[in-house]
């Protein structure tokens, strides 16, 4: 730097600093406030250069209106207009040069359309729809008498029924009977399955099933011992002396 040249003043800045100590012991404690005298910190006295930019309005009138803005507007559409025909079809869907009063010609175009590749698959096509409509129409009402007027030709009987043997278990305690299973040779023998189903019972019971001859309710025709309750058995449809 050459001293015999002026140089610009070199600006410095100074900052304001402030620290403030506080004990370890004191953190955590409530604040206390007192009363103090008001001080001047700053004070701005009015420039009297600025009165010329002032321009005094009075009065003044400013409007205000804090509210949604709604219009309103009216259209009127189109108006669809609807026609009514009649068509009678007596016989159509015929080429120009058959005539459906020929039955020859009508015989010797069918069978020629028939041959087309394309028949079946458009008779499938179709056929899909129609199906639906058909079950549609075919829907009836269970609660109408449809043949109110004929005669029914089965004369409904008054039934009753009766009993005729009691099968007993033959234990003590009381099973329930999961399962039975008449023989095929027509009923003669009937097989029952004693089991109770439910979990963790406390009562302890036999494990014997019994086969039941129907004519003599008195003793079991067969007596059915396992390691376990039977819950189902049935008999094999063909042989009688099997069972499953």
């Amino acid at each position: 730097m050459d001293p015999g040249v002026d140089q610009p003043p070199i600006k410095r800045s100074v900052e304001n600093k402030f620290f403030y100590t506080k004990k370890r012991s004191e953190f955590g404690r409530p604040y206390e406030f007192e009363c103090d005298e008001p001080k001047l910190l700053l004070s701005l006295e009015p420039d009297p250069t600025q009165v010329e930019n002032y321009i005094p309005q009075d009065p003044v009138d400013q409007g205000v209106q804090y509210s949604k803005q709604f219009s309103l507007h009216e259209v009127n559409t189109f108006r669809a207009e609807y026609e009514s025909h009649c068509i009678y079809h007596e016989e159509g869907g015929w080429p120009k040069d058959i005539s459906h009063q020929d039955t020859e010609q009508i015989i010797r175009y069918k069978r020629k359309v028939e041959k087309d590749e394309t028949y079946i698959q458009t008779v499938m096509h179709l056929s899909h729809p129609m199906e639906h409509c058909i079950h549609q129409n075919n829907a009836i009402n269970i609660y109408e008498h449809y043949f109110a007027d004929v005669d029914p030709s089965i004369i409904v009987e008054d039934l009753s029924s009766r009993t005729l043997n009691v099968f007993r278990d033959q234990q003590k305690v009381k099973r329930p009977i999961q399962n039975l299973s008449w023989s095929p040779d027509g009923g003669t023998r009937i097989a029952g399955s004693y089991c109770n189903l439910e979990f963790q019972t406390p009562v302890v019971f036999a494990c014997e099933s019994y086969v039941w001859d129907v004519d003599n309710p008195n003793k079991p025709y067969l007596v059915l011992k396992g390691p376990a309750c039977v819950c189902s058995v049935e008999y094999n449809p063909k042989d009688i002396s099997l069972s499953n």
